[in-house]
């Protein structure tokens, strides 16, 4: 039982009214001269008992109602198992496992000292609280729902590893509210284990928006780790994209951190190669270490770190480099890597014409970028292979021979090679159209963007600007500075990349879904790429030689155009060998294989464990793909760790107080809420005013008893 108003209960002290008066008017003896007794002593002892009883049940009576009506004004009600279970405390212990929790410190890990705080949080439970797990992966992973066998809680926290993912808190913070919003009981307690990662910490600010937090739902944050702890990390890696010949050298470029407070003198950085391996058997033969190289960083720097080393012939090659260092955070001291070797990319270039001597031809910058020597001179060995045609022989040769298409400043081809081209590119081609004066909008309009259901990426209009004006140019805007295209350009070579002239071009208006990724500073369209079947084309809206531009005769030109042939090749886009964690190994075929493919087939990852190939990768390290029979290598593949979390930084301690107000004020708040809930229950309670009614019974039988003759 509870009540409303328990300051009415200190009514009950006036049930020592009747008592006193009891006390202070009862009956005295008196002696009474009196001649015999002998007739009047039964009659005597006979009345006094009766009026005993008298008084003890009208003392009873009347301490009765006052009593009665001491409970009615306190206004009591009963509570039912509702209640009961409102009066439990249901605990939710959201529990960072991301993969920096794996940092030792002190010969103990950051996981260890917040699986000992979570269980000092489950013995204060009493035996009808609840507790529940939550952790920060996979967006919020429910590990244990709410239960009242703390028990199996306690097991399932045992259980917990840290995962090798970057983990955003917010996300998982909002899954544990989930739980509580839902819970009915009375105290409803969020505990947020972490050590507080600053990179995991966006949009922990919208925390105050849940509904709840800091009224019915208390929110904590217990930090464990210290917030100055040192870490190496290798942050990423830039290698060739294919191994085109084993002449050169393969060449990296590492980026390296120093997370610390201390300068870093004389790290060992190790590079290590092998061959891809043929058979399930050679999977696990061990990396040869073939370059190390010493580096110092500064206090929290971050630098780039450049290796290489000689191949003995071309092959495919997979490996790992390694920060030698006995920092607290291991993981993310290597980073993998593997690179296919490839044939040389054959690209396709036709005109309108054949000019007389090679200056006169209108791909004569390209092919010179593209190649350092021409066909007609001597054969070379690059990793690109470039072939010169007419227009009119674009119907009889073999297209499937080449890899990108280049249409430079051609007015028109037949009907039957237009058809061919169309099937070049969805069958997965890479085509590059670039304008000029003996461009005709009308034959492209009608054949190549056909209403934008064609290979065109853009219906073509009238030519703007004038070539013989050079005092009036436009310069280059890459409207998506991270696009690949765009990828060897980075700080002064971006900005030269702009100093080029362009004093003619060909306006354009962009299919649907086609993206314009640079413009002209007078915002008119200059790349547009599109997606077409399988294939993508790319237009440019200016000259391919130095009759409307300038660019051709810039070294910006020679970067461009080396990455426009890889990014359009069909072998470049399909093959990835680079993957990240959580990422499965069936991305590596780039749609080439249906999943029920892929489900047939496994690979052997670090330490010979065998893994499905639509299973997601949750460690990082070399893998290779299996054929059906399990016993021939496919492909090597390596996935790597995000390093977001790798910086140790920890959020300011005011961005924690934030979150809501302080535990205390949290608890007086609940209670209180409780107590609103306990009286808005009682209000409705009817049980006042029977009590009622039975003191208005009992002061009618106590007036029948104070009456009654004895």
């Amino acid at each position: 039982m509870s009540f409303v108003s328990q300051l009415f209960l200190a009514g009950l002290l006036a049930t020592s009214i009747p008592v006193i008066i009891h006390l202070l008017f009862r009956r005295q003896k008196r002696q009474v001269l009196f001649s015999t007794l002998r007739f009047l002593k039964k009659v005597t002892e006979e009345k006094a008992r009766r009026l005993r009883i008298k008084e003890w049940l009208l003392l009873a009576l009347r301490i009765a109602i006052v009593a009665l009506i001491a409970f009615a004004f306190s206004r009591p009600f009963l509570k039912d198992e509702k209640q009961a279970q409102e009066a439990r405390t249901d605990l939710v212990i959201l529990f960072d496992d991301s993969y920096s929790m794996a940092t030792i410190e002190e010969g103990e890990s950051r996981l260890y000292k917040a699986k000992a705080r979570a269980r000092d949080l489950l013995d204060e439970l009493k035996p009808a609280d609840r507790a529940a797990i939550v952790t920060t992966s996979k967006g919020g992973n429910v590990v244990q729902p709410l239960s009242s066998d703390i028990e199996l809680t306690a097991a399932s926290l045992s259980d917990l590893k840290s995962v090798n993912h970057f983990c955003r808190y917010w996300p998982a913070v909002k899954r544990a509210h989930a739980l509580l919003a839902a819970s009915d009981g009375q105290k409803k307690r969020l505990v947020f284990i972490t050590d507080g990662q600053l990179t995991s910490w966006e949009g922990m600010s919208e925390v105050r928006t849940l509904e709840g937090i800091g009224k019915t739902i208390s929110l904590e944050a217990a930090l464990v780790g210290e917030p100055s702890t040192a870490n190496l990390a290798v942050l990423d890696a830039r290698l060739p994209s294919k191994i085109w010949s084993g002449d050169e050298p393969v060449k990296i470029s590492v980026k390296v951190a120093n997370y610390s407070r201390r300068p870093v003198v004389g790290a060992k950085l190790s590079f290590s190669l092998n061959r891809w391996p043929e058979t399930s058997e050679e999977a696990s033969a061990k990396l040869t270490e073939v370059a190390t190289k010493n580096f110092s960083l500064d206090p929290n720097e971050v630098g780039t770190v450049t290796l290489k080393a000689p191949l003995p012939r071309k092959d495919n090659i997979l490996g790992q480099i390694t920060i030698e260092s006995q920092d607290g955070l291991q993981i993310d001291n290597s980073y993998y890597f593997s690179v296919s070797a490839e044939d040389a990319i054959r690209v396709l270039c036709v005109e309108d014409w054949e000019a007389p001597k090679p200056f006169l031809q209108a791909t004569y910058y390209l092919q010179r970028a593209l190649v350092p020597k021409l066909e007609t001179e001597k054969a070379s060995a690059g990793y690109i292979q470039v072939k010169l045609i007419t227009r009119e022989m674009l119907e009889s040769v073999d297209l499937r021979k080449f890899q990108v298409v280049v249409l430079a400043n051609v007015s028109a081809f037949p009907p039957t090679a237009v058809d061919r081209l169309d099937a070049f590119v969805r069958n997965g081609g890479g085509l590059i159209v670039f304008a000029g004066d003996q461009l005709d909008p009308e034959f492209y309009n009608q054949h190549g963007f056909k209403e934008g259901r064609g290979w065109m990426p853009a219906k073509l209009a009238a030519k703007a600007g004038d070539d013989n004006r050079r005092e009036d140019f436009w310069t280059l805007v890459p409207r998506e500075k991270r696009h690949e295209l765009f990828l060897p350009y980075s700080g002064d070579s971006l900005t030269e990349l702009s100093s080029a002239r362009f004093f003619r071009y060909q306006s354009v208006e962009p299919a649907e879904d086609a993206d314009v990724i640079a413009v002209f500073d007078n915002d008119a369209p200059a790349f547009i790429e599109r997606k077409v079947g399988e294939g993508r084309s790319l237009l440019i809206t200016t000259s391919c030689n130095a009759d409307w531009t300038d660019f051709p005769k810039r070294g910006t030109f020679l970067p461009m155009a080396h990455q426009m042939i890889r990014y359009l090749s069909p072998r470049d886009r399909t093959s990835r060998s680079l993957l990240s964690l959580e990422e499965d190994l069936g991305q590596t075929f780039g749609g080439s294989r249906s999943y029920k493919e892929l489900e047939t087939l496994s690979a052997v990852g670090p330490e010979g464990v065998r893994v499905k190939v639509t299973d997601p990768m949750t460690r990082p390290g070399l893998y290779h793909v299996l054929n059906q029979d399990g016993n021939v290598v496919t492909r090597s593949i390596a996935v790597n760790l995000n390093t977001r979390e790798s910086n140790p930084a920890r959020v300011d301690m005011s961005e924690i107080a934030s979150l809501g107000v302080s535990p205390q004020a949290e608890q007086q708040a609940i209670e209180a809420s409780g107590r609103a809930l306990w009286e808005e229950r009682g209000r409705a309670s009817n049980w006042w005013r029977h009590l009622l009614l039975a003191v208005l019974g009992l002061m009618m039988v106590e007036l029948a008893v104070a009456n009654s003759r004895t």
